[in-house]
């Protein structure tokens, strides 16, 4: 059961990741909108993401009998969910260095979108070193987290 739950903050943690990203490059689409007005959007989507996660999880585990609907529960929820805002953060720091004016507006978002890609393609390799993969089965699932990264950024432009 201990492997099944680093499974789950570590998917926790992916999911915040690819919801940063997404936000981000959804909202940098907003010409009105600045980095800072994004950071705060995609930390606030992030914890109402986390909210709702547990939330969610408390109630079903309540209606399939499988644990309490009480206020320890709903800490543990929480808790196993926390994954998925620490996620969505190395996405959002880039952002802030435009209203910092260490970068433009534009390459803040821009990098908060290349920082949560790489984000992903950190967490392909991983796994598949953890898997034992050699060099190329590594760089290959790195490849394919950094394709997903760029089609979901790509899946923006349907929305926006």
């Amino acid at each position: 059961m201990r492997e099944e739950g680093a499974a789950e903050n570590l998917a926790s943690g992916i999911y915040g990741t690819i919801l940063s990203t997404a936000l981000i490059a959804a909202y940098s689409e907003d010409p009105g909108s600045d980095p800072l007005q994004v950071a705060v959007a995609v930390v606030v989507t992030a914890a109402v993401f986390w909210i709702a996660h547990a939330y969610a999880d408390v109630l079903a585990r309540g209606l399939v009998g499988t644990g309490g609907a009480g206020f320890a529960q709903a800490r543990a929820e929480l808790a196993r969910e926390w994954p998925l805002v620490l996620g969505s953060l190395p996405p959002v720091l880039p952002l802030l260095l435009g209203p910092l004016g260490v970068i433009s507006d534009d390459s803040a978002e821009t990098a908060g979108i290349a920082t949560g890609i790489a984000m992903l393609a950190v967490w392909g390799m991983a796994i598949a070193r953890r898997r034992g993969s050699g060099l190329i089965g590594i760089a290959t699932s790195a490849g394919v987290s950094v394709l997903f990264g760029i089609v979901v950024v790509g899946l923006k432009s349907l929305v926006a």
